[in-house]
């Protein structure tokens, strides 16, 4: 533990690779606890244990994409798009150190190609998504056929593919990531928590689709696929909001389309069922507390109920409070929330008191 490695001298032999090790049991407990000051150590930890480890040792690589992933969960926590970079130049050095045909190459190149995507979708750079499906490509073909996790590497690349055809405004691609995401799905067994992500990856995809194409069949098939994946997985799994978040973003699209107000009642259930499932400490909460105040909003301006302004007002404050500063995502928060006051009775009589020149108060 961290007691044994402090005692221990940097100059012993083994002193890195013990650093390696207490680095991913920190990593670990964060995943579990989602307490900052263990990813910031882990961090640390697996940062320094790679630089100890000389090149073409046989722990480098794993203490190289450990620390990729370490930064990447940074990244989510905090939404700063520097550590994403880090993470991905991390990995890269991680796969430079495996020969090709080595067993875990493929696992490798599978946390590049996640890392690569998260970096897409935060930067918007084309360039990332295109490495990302080359890159997951590389990792399905290192994995074989009959490796036990193949499900993550199949619905990656059919993210991957979704991903590229959004930056490319090309969906040649999209039937074949909806296929890979199925396989997916079919290689996993009912309760292996790769299930509920291979279906919400399935759901990514076919929301994709929908939004090209405008087929009401794929938002249906979404619906359905999320109701599967909240319905399969376990009480207390650490990403469980993400598929409740999923079901309520594709029940507000339905809303959107039918004007049915049981459907945006079933929406408004799944995103607060996201954000009570997601501490303080989860990295997701800030966007489950943002879309449920949206969402809330949504339902004011159907029905002028005022307690749903009022909830959909003290959500969007709290996104924005809890984001940290420098966070990618602020911008979104402080829009949700701008979007919401200005609905407010209290807000529009203060904006209709300050006019004192005579002016439009809607010419803002």
């Amino acid at each position: 533990g961290e007691r044994a490695l402090a005692a221990m001298p940097e100059s012993d032999p083994d002193w890195a690779v013990c650093a390696s090790s207490l680095g991913v049991a920190l990593l670990a407990r964060t995943r579990r606890t989602g307490d900052l000051a263990d990813l910031e150590a882990a961090t640390a930890t697996l940062r320094h244990a790679a630089q100890a480890l000389a090149d073409g040792h046989q722990h480098k690589a794993l203490a190289l994409s450990n620390l990729g992933l370490a930064l990447q969960l940074r990244a989510t926590r905090l939404g700063l798009a520097e550590d994403l970079t880090q993470a991905v130049a991390s990995s890269r050095q991680a796969v430079a150190q495996v020969a090709e045909g080595a067993p875990s190459r493929g696992m490798f190149l599978l946390n590049l190609a996640g890392e690569l995507l998260d970096l897409h979708e935060r930067t918007g750079e084309r360039s990332h998504a295109e490495e990302a499906v080359a890159t997951a490509r590389r990792a399905l073909a290192a994995a074989g056929a009959g490796y036990p996790g193949r499900a993550r590497y199949l619905a990656l690349l059919g993210i991957a593919l979704a991903a590229r055809c959004e930056a490319r405004q090309e969906f040649a691609d999209l039937n074949e990531a909806v296929t890979l995401c199925r396989h997916a799905v079919d290689a996993t067994l009912d309760g292996d928590p790769d299930q509920a992500m291979s279906l919400c990856w399935l759901a990514t995809v076919l929301r994709v689709r929908y939004q090209q194409a405008g087929d009401q069949a794929d938002l249906s098939e979404v619906i359905t696929v999320y109701r599967r994946a909240v319905a399969g997985q376990r009480d207390g799994l650490r990403d469980e909001g993400l598929s409740w978040y999923g079901l309520g973003s594709a029940l507000l699209a339905q809303f959107d389309r039918s004007g049915d107000l049981a459907d945006i009642a079933a929406a408004v259930e799944a995103i607060r069922k996201a954000a009570d499932a997601a501490s303080a400490e989860h990295g997701y909460q800030v966007m489950y507390l943002s879309e449920l105040g949206a969402a809330l909003r949504k339902r004011f301006e159907a029905t002028g109920d005022q307690a749903d302004l009022d909830e959909a007002i003290k959500y969007s404050k709290r996104a924005v409070e809890l984001a940290p500063v420098g966070h990618s995502s602020r911008s979104r928060l402080s829009f949700n929330l701008g979007s919401a006051l200005m609905r407010s009775p209290v807000q529009a009589s203060a904006d209709d008191g300050s006019d004192d020149d005579g002016s439009d108060a809607d010419a803002r």
